[in-house]
């Protein structure tokens, strides 16, 4: 029992230095006290993910449009101009921040789990972004199968798949 109990502490412990932490980056630049915002930026890269932990840039973000504009000056659209390749999902406000966040598109579609977040202060600059955009470049959208071919293909999978499926 001492030793659950000593594990829950510890992970409390854990959660409050991880906040103080955070709230150690953001806190200084929310407050305006510029000296405490690093000369560069800090970021964070794990394959296609990146992120800006702080921005040391004064970027405007303080509309969907300017937060589009931050994404893509920060590199988080790739070489793409953003209205092209991000549609807004949602903004919300939570305190003094402002977090703006796009669906990447294709050619009007979406692709899949590819998404960009902009948190912009009270003064509407951005605090920091994060995002896993995908450079799609140009597929090959014409068909190789017939119309046959793909009903015959599809047909043969799911045969394979439920083999005690008989389609009607």
């Amino acid at each position: 029992m001492k030793k659950k109990a000593f594990r829950i502490l510890i992970i409390i412990l854990l959660c409050v230095l991880i906040g103080a932490l955070a709230l150690g980056f953001l806190l200084p630049r929310l407050r305006g006290q510029e000296e405490a915002i690093p000369r560069e930026d800090q970021i964070y890269r794990n394959g296609d993910y990146i992120g800006y932990l702080t921005i040391a840039r004064q970027l405007p973000a303080g509309s969907t449009q300017e937060a589009m504009e931050a994404a893509a000056s920060l590199g988080l659209t790739g070489n793409q101009t953003p209205s092209e390749v991000l549609t807004q999902r949602f903004s919300t406000v939570c305190g003094n921040l402002t977090a703006y966040r796009f669906a990447q598109i294709y050619e009007g579609l979406p692709v899949y789990r590819r998404e960009v977040t902009v948190l912009a202060d009270q003064t509407g600059t951005a605090v920091t972004a994060a995002g896993n955009f995908a450079s799609i470049g140009t597929p090959e959208l014409t068909p190789t199968l017939s119309q046959e071919e793909a009903s015959q293909y599809a047909l043969s999978y799911e045969q394979e798949k439920w083999p005690d499926y008989a389609p009607t």
